[in-house]
C-alpha cells in the first residue's frame, strides 16, 4: 500500500501516480509530507518524475486528516497550475483526489465513493 497508514490522520502527504499512454501505472512518488492541514509541494518533482518515468498522464492525490473532503482555495490553485505545467509538457492530470479515512473527493468527478485499495510499484529513480 502506499499511504503510511499510521500518519494518515495525522499529516498530510502527496503522492503522485504515473501513466503510460496505454493508461497502466508505471510508477508513483511521494512528493512531500505536511502537517495537520497543509502541505508544501513544489511542482518541479511533480513534473521531473513525470519525465524521468516517460508519464504521458499523471493523478495526484493527498489526504486530510481533518477528514474534511472539501477542497481548500490552496488544493483548487494546485491543480490549476498542475494542469497548467503539464500543458507545457504534454502531460495531461487525469485527476487530483482527496482522501480522507472513509471517502475521497474528485477533482475531475470520474471517481467517488469508498476508498480503494491502491497497489503500485514505486518509481525507479
Amino acid at each position: 500500500m502506499i499511504w503510511d497508514l499510521e500518519e494518515f490522520e495525522i499529516r498530510e502527504s502527496f503522492y503522485a501516480l504515473y501513466f503510460n499512454t496505454k493508461l497502466d501505472v508505471i510508477g508513483y512518488r511521494k512528493i512531500a509530507d505536511g502537517g495537520l492541514d497543509a502541505v508544501m509541494v513544489d511542482m518541479r518533482l511533480i513534473m521531473s518524475s513525470a519525465l524521468l518515468c516517460n508519464a504521458t498522464r499523471i493523478a495526484v492525490a493527498h489526504n486530510h486528516p481533518s477528514g474534511t473532503m472539501r477542497p481548500s482555495s490552496a488544493d483548487r490553485s494546485l491543480t490549476n497550475k498542475i494542469i497548467e505545467a503539464g500543458k507545457v509538457l504534454d502531460i495531461q492530470l487525469l485527476d487530483h483526489i482527496i482522501l480522507t479515512t472513509n471517502m475521497y473527493y474528485s477533482f475531475s468527478g470520474y471517481f467517488g465513493g469508498i476508498v480503494p485499495s491502491i497497489w503500485v510499484k514505486p518509481c525507479h529513480f
